[in-house]
């Protein structure tokens, strides 16, 4: 469950749209994508990117439906099933990120080949040998 108050609504919707942009640029690295300080393995991705939006859905329809009912002062709940208003000041929670952990440094996929019939092995090269045919590629590391 996640509480706002009417007072830091703008700063928590500002907040959302930052994350928003964070998940959309930043750069994907072999199944993972480092947000912030964090790591997000791309499964859970979507799921992050979900709850993001649907609490920012949220957070924007009501602060426009409290403007159209004349209150000032409200709070927003939203819970799993559904999001209210009330007009109490209800204590803010938002739940904590779990402390960021040193992210290991993503490791170049390693590459397996079959050399297929190829007498000598070159790193550098990718090679395909039929009878007395061989085609090389060159990988350049």
């Amino acid at each position: 469950m996640i509480i706002i108050n009417s007072k830091n609504i703008d700063r928590v919707s500002w907040s959302l749209r930052e994350a928003q942009r964070a998940l959309d640029s930043t750069p994907i690295v072999f199944a993972k994508r480092q947000i912030g300080r964090y790591i997000v393995q791309l499964g859970s991705l979507g799921h992050l990117y979900n709850a993001v939006n649907e609490l920012l859905e949220v957070a924007v329809a009501a602060r426009d439906m409290a403007e159209k009912l004349g209150i000032g002062e409200y709070s927003v709940v939203a819970e799993p099933s559904r999001a209210y208003i009330t007009p109490e000041l209800l204590p803010e929670v938002m739940p904590p990120l779990p402390r960021a952990r040193p992210a290991e440094p993503a490791r170049e996929p390693e590459i397996n080949i079959n050399y297929f019939n190829c007498s000598d092995i070159s790193p550098e090269y990718i090679k395909f040998c039929i009878k007395n045919i061989e085609i090389a590629y060159y990988r350049g590391i």
